[in-house]
């Protein structure tokens, strides 16, 4: 067992320009040259290992695993069992250093390049283990740790002492990014540009797509066709804004409603007198930098129409205006909560001036327009050109009819 042997200074092991026989013949080299050392320093328990079988299974791997698989799976099982082994080592009152261990000779040699060898490296790291923590090594043995390695979790199981796995760190989900304005941005993005105010990005490409001429009584004044009879069935639909129904999560459609309703502030502060921060009363003024505002009121902006611009009427009525925004024409039935109507009914009913406006904001995530009002949809509903399938409420408007110069 103590033979002496020599050993020879025979330089870099895998000199890149060294022939293929060579580095073959300096990696024999160093392989005998580890087994020596291992002959002149046994383990412990070194008369306890059974030899018979672990030739075989190694020869097996070089025979069938290629080189890349083969250091994969010993780099792989290396690290499974020092995970397990750095924690029980703790619990012995001992100490592993992983880096020692992954140095050492013989586990270097089999984890990577042309020796590498899942079931002799794990035999080196049963040897490397035992050298600095010998309770922790006898402990693993106990339960066959440096033979059946499955995953680290697995193998933790196995012992009692270490309670159960630690649960892993794993990063947070990414957060989706949506199409607005010709950007691509997450939530978070989104206000944080939002909170700039007129400076930010948002507020600045909001504003290029303000009309300056724009008329509301051409959108407002406009023939209707009927609405045919509806279903009024129970609806489970709740939630803020129109357009289609294709499926959007609860931040795409939050974010939508907040873009249409700076869209209408910035449009109408061009189109109404004395029309400002003042009137807009919803919380998304908030995403602006602006005071608390309030979403339970059932619309988002309040204007005293004194010159019938938006209203189209002369008794200066308090329009409560409610903002309707959409990824599509803005010509599809579009939500309403039971709240709004609510809202709309009272309005329409109230002795004093009062009008309900429903201001709809068509293509919001690329150029948003105001595509239509509707003054008092209450009124709208008793001609017939408007209804509502449900309460909360999908709200159907009849088509536009062609003017004359159109027809």
């Amino acid at each position: 067992m103590g033979a002496p042997h020599q050993q020879a200074d025979i330089g870099p092991l895998c000199d890149p320009v060294a022939p293929r026989q060579l580095q073959n013949f300096l990696l024999v080299h160093r392989l005998v040259e580890a087994f020596w050392n291992l002959l002149d320093n046994p383990p412990s328990s070194v008369g306890l290992i059974e030899l018979k079988r672990e030739p075989t299974r190694s020869a097996l791997v070089y025979q069938y695993d290629v080189l890349e698989d083969r250091s994969a799976q010993s780099k792989a099982d290396v690290r499974v069992v020092l995970k397990v082994a750095i924690a029980l080592a703790s619990h012995f009152g001992e100490e592993l250093c992983e880096t020692a261990i992954q140095s050492n000779e013989l586990v270097e040699l089999f984890s990577e390049g042309w020796w590498a060898n899942r079931i002799s490296v794990l035999a080196a790291l049963r040897y490397a283990v035992e050298a600095q923590a010998p309770k922790t090594a006898d402990r693993m043995k106990s339960q066959r740790a440096f033979r059946d390695v499955d995953d680290w979790q697995s193998l933790w199981r196995k012992f009692s002492e270490l309670g159960d796995p630690p649960k892993p760190e794993t990063p947070p989900p990414a957060k989706p990014k949506f199409s607005l304005l010709g950007h691509t941005m997450t939530e978070d993005e989104f206000l944080r540009e939002a909170s700039s105010g007129s400076d930010g990005l948002i507020a600045k490409t909001v504003a290029d797509a303000v009309v300056l001429d724009l008329d509301p009584a051409g959108l407002r004044d406009r023939s209707r066709s009927q609405v045919g009879p509806l279903i009024h069935t129970k609806s489970k639909r709740k939630r803020r804004g129109g357009g289609p129904k294709a499926p959007k999560g609860e931040s795409e459609l939050k974010i939508l409603g907040v873009i249409g309703e700076r869209y209408v502030y910035q449009q109408f502060r061009v189109i109404l007198p004395d029309f400002d921060a003042h009137n807009w009363k919803s919380r998304s003024r908030e995403q602006f930098g602006y005071s608390t505002g309030d979403d339970s009121l059932g619309y988002d902006f309040e204007y005293r129409d004194s010159d019938g611009i938006l209203s189209g009427r002369d008794d200066s009525p308090m329009c409560r205006i409610e903002v309707k925004a959409t990824t599509g024409d803005g010509a599809n039935a579009f939500d309403m909560s039971t709240n709004e109507w609510d809202v709309a009914y009272e309005c329409h009913n109230n002795d004093e001036a009062e009008v309900y406006i429903v201001v709809r904001v068509a293509s919001v995530a690329q150029q948003p327009t105001i595509a239509d009002v509707l003054v008092d949809p209450v009124d709208l509903r008793q001609q017939g050109v408007l209804d509502y399938s449900s309460r909360n409420l999908l709200v159907v408007v009849g088509q536009v009819m062609p003017t004359e110069e159109g027809s």
